[in-house]
Formats: C-alpha cells, sequence, structure tokens
C-alpha cells in the first residue's frame, strides 16, 4: 500500500474533512517542509513580488482574463 493510501482523514457530524491523520511511517521531513512552506507562503504573499512577470501579445481583452486568471491562482494558493 502507498504512503498516500495510509493517510486518513476524520470528519464532523456533517460530512466535512476537519481533521488529517498521517502515520509516522507516512511523515518525512520533505512533507514536513511543504506544509511549513505551503502555511509561510501564505502567511508572507505579496502581489508586489509579481509585478513585470506577465509579458502578453494578446489584445487587451484576453489580456484582462489573463489577469483574472493569475489573481485566481495567487488568491488559491
Amino acid at each position: 500500500m502507498g504512503q498516500a493510501s495510509e493517510i486518513r482523514y476524520l470528519y464532523d457530524q456533517n460530512g466535512n474533512r476537519t481533521d488529517v491523520v498521517i502515520p509516522i511511517s507516512a511523515w518525512s521531513e520533505d512533507i514536513a517542509q511543504i506544509i511549513m512552506g505551503k502555511i509561510s507562503k501564505k502567511e508572507k504573499f505579496d502581489p508586489a513580488d509579481y509585478i513585470g512577470i506577465v509579458h502578453y501579445t494578446g489584445s487587451s481583452e484576453d489580456l484582462d482574463k489573463e489577469i483574472k486568471h493569475l489573481r485566481n491562482e495567487w488568491e488559491r494558493l
């Protein structure tokens, strides 16, 4: 059985995930660093860090769509 299949989720009475259980056998420093990295990225996110990375040669309407898409990606992380 793979490590991902060993991970279990706990649910509340409404069926919403509330917790995750990761067995020690599946835990590693790599997983800890990934989790902590994602947490710290959310706390320290600054869109100004990304100024100037969009180089777009399409129409202005397409650029607006692309900007909205990129903003959604930023907020998702």
